[in-house]
């Protein structure tokens, strides 16, 4: 009897079972079980803290919490969790893209909850850790399009977080502009072309340019796609709204023209 505690953990720490939990917290989460999959992650790090992979797919849980969490406070919470197993992950392996591409989502998000300057200054953390990712992978597709997402919030930034980054930046980040986020968007829809998400901001930054007729066949494919991400079912919600939107403008357009 005394033996099987022993068994039990040698079992539990082996490659093989650390492998297969990985595997399932991937399948879990691609089925939209953010719990489950993170319940799975959590045990692999509390195993071994210094497990890089646990550690990035622990952090990608979290921000999917915080994409569906129903609370600001909660929303934000979730974010900050990530940002910092994302930062561990980059400690325990700086040449993994996987740690630079939460880091570059979660940054995202968290510039969301700041104003004026702090922003700004958030906003350029998520576009460094963004850089590095495609610097090590340059097929990351969630890294172009944290960059697609970073020119276009950057290129239409209000007047007074312009005002505020000028006074303690010396002015928003230079080269920002819808183009260059549609070119970073269509690369990640190129790389990934199955993702809801990735249609859904490109044919954001496409309505930007008041290009509707581009804008509604990106959201209409987005519609298309099936969901492979927690957070899935919310973007094809806001994806519908967008495309009722677009094609008001499209018709109101050609309208224009007769």
């Amino acid at each position: 009897c005394g033996a099987i505690p022993f068994l039990f953990l040698v079992v539990l720490v082996s490659p093989a079972v650390r492998a297969d939990s990985l595997a399932a917290c991937d399948s879990l989460y691609r089925v939209g079980d953010v719990e489950g999959s993170e319940i799975l992650v959590r045990a692999v790090l509390q195993d071994d803290p210094a497990d890089y992979e646990a550690a990035w797919r622990l952090s990608r849980s979290r921000i999917s919490a915080g994409n569906l969490a129903e609370s600001r406070d909660e929303t934000r919470r979730c974010f900050e969790e990530a940002r910092d197993m994302a930062n561990l992950a980059i400690e325990l392996n700086p040449q993994g893209t996987s740690g630079y591409t939460c880091l570059a989502v979660c940054a995202g998000r968290l510039a969301r909850f700041e104003k004026g300057a702090g922003k700004i200054a958030m906003a350029e953390k998520a576009r460094a850790a963004a850089l590095k990712a495609i610097e090590l992978d340059d097929r990351n597709d969630l890294a172009h399009l944290v960059l697609g997402v970073w020119n276009r919030e950057i290129a239409t930034v209000g007047g007074l977080t312009k005002l505020a980054a000028k006074v303690f930046y010396g002015g928003v980040p230079a080269g920002a502009s819808l183009e260059n986020s549609e070119i970073h968007l269509r690369r990640a829809v190129e790389l990934a072309p199955g993702f809801l998400n990735h249609h859904r901001e490109l044919a954001i930054t496409l309505m930007e340019m008041e290009r509707w007729e581009e804008a509604v066949a990106e959201l209409e494919t987005a519609v298309g796609c099936g969901w492979r991400q927690p957070q899935d079912p919310v973007y094809a919600e806001d994806a519908l709204e967008l495309l009722e939107e677009a094609r008001l403008e499209m018709e109101e357009k050609r309208s224009r023209h007769w």
